[in-house]
């Protein structure tokens, strides 16, 4: 078993379930946790389900991060340190490093927009910093890559975020028990799936959805991950806007392929992604898909999508929406077993690489065995 210390800013949303996807699927490698925020109840179980366990979290400051990879090496003895923190992984990555870690990973995750000259500045220092203390520089897309390391990064390797297809079995009955445990009869469902944060840009998905109640006042919206309990601000969103009542805040949800099946588009106007594993998800299920252009097209992984700006107004999503013919086309065996994205096609390869690595061996980059981008 190959013992591997995965260091995070929560175990929630994306990074997260990508994690657990391969945790669940590989069965040589142990995941292990460190996060920098709390880790509640919820994320622990599904730590426990996948037979990881979480060393530290909520950690405050650089000592209890250095005491956190200090103990997490002692307790697990591994030997290889994957940091998920984007533009933050340099100081963990200088820490494991420094505390004896043979192998230390730094991953990109997402692709971010420059916002000031200061950043670009602090991102022209990481990029040249982040080589002395990683071996391997890995990302969950061409652009996340070039994003975070820039055009030559050391060691580079283009891990898909996994989709465990066998979890996404669409039947038109189960379907229809879904919508009508949901209350949602024979209305236009739409459907989102993000945390409550800026760069989900949740306010643009309301406007747009206020243009299609317009036109068809029996629509819904579903929006897995906010609830409303501790989302009070997109609540007031909705309710400002006029949609209070056709929209569900369904929070955290188990089994969303449930809701996937229950919808009928899948809307995703982020600002930016590195590559969503809830966009590649609800194609699983069959949705056809609205996305923000400035996702990278890669996401499209069975020709079922529509991109579009999000910096000229909803209105032309609207128009999409309530003129396009979005039909479900769940996917055939032959896509699945084909597809690059599917969790038993990265797996392996996954394992194969953490094992290479920990024997001093060479490894084959993702990127290059797809050719280009899948």
């Amino acid at each position: 078993m190959i013992q591997t210390v995965h260091c995070v800013d929560l175990l929630r949303g994306g990074v997260a379930s990508v994690l657990f996807s391969y945790a669940s699927a590989c069965e040589d490698i142990s995941f292990n946790f460190i996060s920098i925020a709390t880790v509640d109840e919820e994320a622990r179980k599904r730590v426990d389900a996948v037979g990881g366990r979480v060393i530290a979290d909520g950690i405050g400051s650089t000592g209890e991060l250095r005491a956190a990879l200090t103990a997490a090496r002692k307790v697990t003895g591994a030997n290889i340190f994957h940091v998920h923190r984007n533009w933050h992984n340099l100081l963990p990555a200088k820490i494991a490093r420094e505390v004896g870690y043979p192998i230390v990973i730094s991953h990109s995750h997402n692709v971010f927009p420059s916002t000031s000259r200061l950043k670009d500045a602090y991102h022209a220092v990481f990029r040249r910093l982040i080589k002395r203390y990683v071996d391997e520089c890995w990302g969950c897309s061409p652009e996340a890559i070039e994003f975070l390391y820039g055009r030559n990064p050391k060691n580079s390797l283009f891990l898909p975020n996994p989709i465990s297809f066998s979890s996404f079995c669409f039947s038109p009955e189960r379907r229809a028990a879904i919508r009508d445990a949901l209350g949602l009869g024979d209305a236009l469902t739409l459907i989102h799936s993000g945390l409550p944060i800026p760069q989900k840009n949740h306010r643009f998905l309301l406007r747009v959805f206020r243009g299609v109640l317009d036109a068809n006042p029996d629509a819904k919206l579903l929006l897995l991950g906010p609830d409303e309990e501790n989302d009070e601000w997109l609540v007031r969103e909705a309710e400002l806007l006029g949609v209070r009542g056709s929209v569900k805040f369904c929070g955290y949800v188990d089994k969303v392929s449930d809701y996937y099946a229950a919808g009928d588009l899948f809307l995703f106007p982020s600002l930016n992604e590195g590559l969503s594993l809830a966009l590649c998800e609800a194609q699983a299920e069959g949705l056809s898909f609205i996305a923000s252009d400035e996702i990278t097209r890669a996401s499209d992984l069975f020709a079922n999508g529509v991109f579009l700006p999000i910096d000229r107004g909803p209105d032309i999503w609207t128009e999409c929406i309530l003129s396009g013919d979005f039909k479900r086309k769940v996917p055939t065996v032959d896509q699945i077993n084909s597809c690059p994205f599917n969790v038993e096609w990265c797996s392996p390869r996954l394992e194969a690489t953490y094992a290479a690595l920990q024997a001093g061996e060479a490894h084959s980059s993702i990127l290059s065995i797809w050719g280009g981008v899948a």
